[in-house]
Formats: C-alpha cells, structure tokens, sequence
C-alpha cells in the first residue's frame, strides 16, 4: 500500500471538502487533472493555458464548488471590458457567463482559442497592479427573445 496520496487524491479532496484542504506537492500535479490547488495564500486566477484545444472549462470557486461548460457550446459572440468578460454557452439550458475583475484580456484571449482549463474566483482583492485577478464569476440562464422574429409570412 501507498502511505503518500496520490496528486489526483490531493486535487480532489479540496473539491470535495473544502472546509480542509490538501496541499499540492508541486505545479505539475496541479493540471495532471486539471483543477486548481485550493491553498491559502496560492491563488491563481486562471490555469495555465493548454497547448492544444481542450474540451472544457472550469470555473471553481474559492470553496471548491466547479460548475463546467464544454467549448463545442461556446456562442461567437462575447463581450470583453476592462472589468468584465460575458460569455455564451448553447447548451441545452443557455447560459451568460460573466467574469469580473482586472487584467482579464489574456484570459479572454484563451477563452477563445479554446485553451484555458480553468478560472477561479479570488477570496480577497490582494493582487498586485498589473496581475490579473478574477473577483466573481456569475450564471444567469438566457430566456429565448422572440423579439427578432418575423410573423409576416
């Protein structure tokens, strides 16, 4: 038997049971699956960007909760602002995703190039200027508009 967890055990516990988290051993086994280590004091706004195209995104909470879309729902049409970046994903239930904080264009750029694994949402306002620092993530459902449509047959 193993008495050293192994690094899939060390992310997923965090997740599971946020009230006392597990510290990662290094960076590396921080994206063997892919979500963020939950350690005080080692907040990382977004992962680091894949190398390829990935299927998904997660966003995690400073809790540990994760709430996931798959890129293939991804609507062209987003929206980026100093403060803020709005999403759509398609999905069977459509969702806008908006993402708060500050020096967020980099993360938006890999939304797009479908290469960001995950973001996470900071606890506090600690980051320096000039770093990126993801303050909220909010999910609305997108009722349909038939405003558009044409009844003039």
């Amino acid at each position: 038997m193993h008495d050293k967890p192994s690094a899939l055990q060390n992310i997923l516990r965090p997740v599971s049971s946020p009230a006392s988290p597990a510290p990662l051993t290094t960076a590396e086994d921080n994206d063997e699956v892919g979500l963020p280590a939950l350690i005080e004091g080692s907040y990382q706004p977004y992962a680091r960007a894949s190398n390829k195209p990935l299927s998904s995104i997660h966003f995690v909470t400073p809790k540990g909760d994760v709430r996931s879309f798959q890129y293939v729902d991804l609507d062209s049409d987003a929206r980026f602002t100093p403060e803020q970046i709005t999403l759509a994903f398609t999905g069977s239930t459509p969702i806008r995703v908006e993402i708060r904080g500050r020096n967020l264009w980099r993360l938006y750029d890999y939304i797009h190039q479908q290469r960001m694994r995950w973001v996470m949402v900071a606890t506090r306002d600690f980051a320096k200027d000039g770093e990126p620092l993801v303050t909220a993530v909010d999910f609305t459902v997108v009722k349909p508009d038939h405003s558009d449509s044409d009844d003039s047959a």
